[in-house]
């Protein structure tokens, strides 16, 4: 409301005035602080730009370290500048100034009223900046937008996360493919020995002599076995993954489980390769932890080495000084070793060497369940270089 207080010749005072309705006004005034206050809640600076008259205004800034580089008024295009210069590395720079480049925006919102970037800063990991369309000339081109910046430092990383996850699921499930794909072979090669040399056994008497009856009956043995750990394996995987694998802890003396697991991997040794046993402690000497499961990691130990040895030596030694307080089991051999570029992943499920080597690819992985049930550690000795040397740190 405007009043005019007026006075006559006469002395006669008179009051002239008029009113406005400003209440369309003060509810727009209220929607874009509500727009700016939602705008506040999504982006931590807010620059208002006239591109008219290419000055900018900042209206919101919670990036504090930002406003030492770009004041709060000024021309646009020198603060664009700011940002590809002294806010991003070099290595986003280009990419940045092409998207910066205010002769070109017209073109680039012409259908769309939002334009974003993300950027690699140097003041933070990441930034994101976006323009918003406020307004438009009648034929289209903008008039006013908003300049948004946005720390998304940790939502990259959560990103970058989730990408390694799911590159982690892919290798894993194509491992696993890979894996049940080679267990059909694993399979049908020990079972297949199994009927020929049954069948043979099964021959008239006189056909098969003594010596041949008793090398068959190897060969069965033998494919009996390896049948046999190829299902363990996957079933004890199963069990871990569902929480079932259990470790029951006894006393038992130690250089004797030694010799057991060296019994059971002997029938995959080759012929060229000699595998002993020496140990640090005497044969009286007695533990308390669970004796299977510690036997089941130096069998897969040792058959992984015969597997891989085809001459040479296997050597399983039991030390009480090269890890002080612990017992370390080791497993050398003189096989093919294992490149450097597998040595990170050898524990993993469905990872095996050589694709052509009879197993599950499960074995190494069952080590580690195992290790981590009994609070004990394995690793692959890396300073060894004249095969491969496998540790259990008990």
């Amino acid at each position: 409301m405007r009043v005019v207080v007026s006075v006559k010749e006469d002395g006669t005072r008179v009051m002239e005035g008029y009113h406005q309705d400003f209440t369309e006004h003060v509810e727009r005034t209220m929607q874009d602080e509500l727009v700016v206050k939602s705008l506040a809640n999504i982006y931590s600076c807010l620059f208002y730009v006239d591109l008219d008259t290419e000055q900018y205004m900042s209206y919101i800034n919670t990036l504090h370290v930002i406003t030492k580089y770009i004041p709060r008024t000024g021309n646009v295009r020198d603060a664009m500048k700011v940002f590809n210069e002294q806010l991003c590395k070099p290595c986003d720079r280009s990419m940045l100034e092409e998207f910066n480049d205010l002769s070109t925006i017209n073109e680039r919102l012409r259908f769309n009223s939002v334009a974003r970037i993300h950027f690699q800063s140097t003041i933070y990991d990441w930034l994101r900046l976006a323009f918003i369309v406020c307004d438009r000339h009648s034929d289209g081109s903008v008039k006013s937008m908003v300049v948004a910046v946005k720390d998304v430092s940790e939502m990259k990383e959560m990103e970058h996360e989730r990408i390694e996850e799911l590159k982690r699921n892919i290798r894993a499930n194509r491992s696993k493919t890979q894996m049940l794909q080679n267990m059909t072979h694993e399979i049908r090669t020990p079972l297949n020995a199994m009927f020929g040399f049954s069948q043979l056994l099964c021959m008239p008497d006189g056909y098969v002599s003594e010596t041949q009856k008793h090398e068959y009956f190897n060969y069965i043995f033998n494919s009996f076995n390896m049948l046999s750990m190829l299902i363990d394996d996957v079933l004890d995987v199963a069990d871990a993954e569902h929480g079932n694998y259990r470790v029951e802890k006894g006393r038992f003396a130690v250089n004797e489980m030694c010799r057991n697991a060296m019994l059971m991997a002997d029938m995959r040794r080759h012929a060229n390769v000699n595998m002993y046993f020496t140990s640090d402690v005497a044969d009286d000497y007695f533990i308390e932890s669970d004796s299977r499961r510690i036997q089941q990691v130096l069998v897969n130990f040792l058959t992984n080495a015969c597997k891989h040895t085809v001459q040479g030596e296997i050597h399983l030694h039991l030390s009480t000084t090269e890890t002080p307080g612990r017992l370390t089991f080791s497993v050398t051999d003189t096989g093919t070793g294992i490149p450097p570029e597998m040595a990170k992943d050898i524990f993993e499920r469905y990872k095996k060497l050589d694709g052509n080597v009879q197993g599950s690819g499960l074995g190494l992985h069952i080590c580690s369940i195992i290790a981590d049930r009994l609070g004990a550690e394995v690793k692959l000795d890396q300073t060894y270089t004249q095969g491969a040397r496998f540790l259990f740190i008990l």
